[in-house]
């Protein structure tokens, strides 16, 4: 057993105490907890809590299973049992439209983190939590910390002690994602592949490969996760990349930072839903109503963009996506911003951050836009489109800025650098990064594997496991990962973009 710290709920003390031989034989059925059906793509199947009884006893996993439980901090969160399920519960609260995210449901939870060979660094907050994905077997949560609940920001070492770049992580935090792999689950069944390509690392390689070429990005890390006592699996904690997230990182108050995710610009979405996260949009409208269609040829109108643009980091978010093929982007998956005039320190031109890279690689999904996985220039950005096509605001962004000599030569600057020795785009470089996140959750997924990788076995699919799956998809990337960068200046060629 470990202990954990002492968690503060409703006006209770108490402390948190994990019996790892008690979790690894975890039950199906757990009053209270049973009887809920989820939707995985091909049927609704009841979730249980199960730890699968043919890895936990096996011969080759049963004797790790202890260092499974433990190789990755543990995350407990305590909440009201009867505020989990269920239309007024965090975890089933729905979406009732398109794509937008609707009747939302916050609770108060009590967050422990728990680090099995460090008790003295354990530490605990007060949080909201609610539902981040659309409604999944195994869902995708946020935490908010807000002072309502008693922490108004969540200090804590965890992301510090991340798999990769830990040393610049911010260290306090309003919100954090709980990523449960959604599209990229083995609790989950979507066009018959989806539950293949497993390894619960992609999403953080493409945020960490980012802070590698362009030193910024939402830092993450993982954890294993409980809810009052249960074993939820393996979860990937990450920032937000909001205007908190912006001004811990670029400087300034929150308050002078716009902040907008793909809700803003996305077609698919309810036009009354089409807003921003916060702030001033005035600059933003500028840049995308009226600054690109000036002709950017023009070296005084490209000064002009440079001022509502940053330019290489803009250059850095393209390429990452194109070397990645990642395919529902850019409706979807966006996050930008800019500091406003109203900082003492002034502006900042616009940066965009990388989020959810699920469909990437060889996770293809009928986008139209398949390269086998290798990098290629999206469908939206090619030399065939322009400005005034009909493509998304990033890339008419795009359209615009490469009418403009200087422009092209930054760009061909940056190829080179990312793709050379020492680049973040450079095949050595990518493997060795690739390498380090399934290095650090290699032993962790024997848990997952004995949590979740059953669920759809009454859909014919079959039991996952870590040496066979797991590894599978890890090397099936690694495999692409080798000759990527060839393959992005050989697309760059074929649209004139490089020489």
């Amino acid at each position: 057993a470990f202990k954990g710290g002492e968690a503060f709920y409703n006006g209770v003390i108490s402390h948190t105490y994990i019996y790892l031989n008690d979790v690894i034989h975890q039950p199906k059925n757990i009053p209270g907890y049973s009887g809920h059906y989820y939707s995985v793509g091909g049927g609704n199947l009841e979730h249980d809590s199960e730890m699968d009884p043919n890895i936990v006893n096996s011969a080759t996993y049963g004797p790790q299973m202890i260092t499974a439980m433990t190789a990755v901090p543990t995350m407990s969160i305590m909440v009201d049992p009867g505020e989990i399920f269920g239309s007024e519960g965090f975890y089933d609260a729905g979406i009732s439209y398109g794509f937008g995210y609707d009747g939302k449901v916050e609770k108060k939870a009590s967050v422990e983190i728990l680090y099995f060979d460090q008790p003295a660094d354990n530490h605990q907050a007060n949080a909201g939590i609610e539902g981040h994905s659309k409604v999944r077997m195994k869902r995708s949560m946020r935490l908010n910390f807000r002072s309502i609940f008693g922490n108004a920001k969540f200090k804590t070492d965890l992301l510090t002690k991340g798999p990769l770049h830990g040393d610049t992580a911010a260290g306090s935090y309003d919100k954090l994602i709980l990523r449960g792999g959604n599209n990229r689950s083995w609790a989950r069944h979507l066009g018959g592949y989806a539950s293949e390509k497993v390894t619960q690392t992609v999403d953080e390689f493409f945020r960490a490969t980012q802070i590698d070429a362009s030193g910024y990005g939402s830092r993450g890390t993982f954890v294993h996760l409980y809810i009052n006592g249960i074993y939820w699996g393996l979860y990937n904690p990450v920032e937000r990349p909001d205007s908190k997230f912006s001004a811990s990182y670029f400087g300034g108050d929150s308050v002078d930072w716009f902040a907008a995710n793909h809700r803003l610009v996305d077609p698919r979405e309810p036009v009354e839903n089409r807003k921003h996260l916060s702030g001033d949009i005035t600059r933003y409208d500028y840049l995308t109503k009226t600054l690109i269609y000036k002709d950017m040829s023009v070296p005084a109108n490209y000064a002009e963009l440079q001022q509502y643009l940053d330019t290489r980091y803009f250059i850095d978010y393209l390429l990452l996506s194109w070397w990645g093929d990642i395919q529902n982007w850019p409706y979807n998956n966006l996050f930008f911003g800019n500091r406003n005039a109203t900082s003492p320190l002034g502006t900042t031109p616009l940066y965009y951050t990388r989020w959810d890279s699920e469909f990437s690689f060889d996770q293809n999904f009928d986008f139209g836009n398949s390269n086998g996985g290798r990098a290629q220039v999206h469908n939206d950005f090619r030399s065939s489109r322009n400005v005034n096509s009909d493509v998304p605001i990033v890339a008419k962004i795009w359209h615009a800025a490469r009418q403009s000599p200087q422009f092209m030569q930054e760009f061909v600057s940056r190829v080179n650098a990312l793709t050379g020795p020492g680049g973040a785009l450079n095949d050595d470089v990518a493997r060795a990064r690739w390498a380090t996140l399934n290095n650090f959750v290699r032993d962790a997924i024997i848990a997952e594997s004995a949590r979740w990788g059953d669920t759809l076995i009454s859909l014919g699919k079959p039991r996952r496991t870590r040496d066979v799956d797991w590894q599978r998809e890890v090397d099936h990337i690694d495999g692409l990962l080798q000759g990527n960068a060839a393959s992005l200046i050989s697309s760059l060629r074929s649209q004139g973009y490089y020489p």
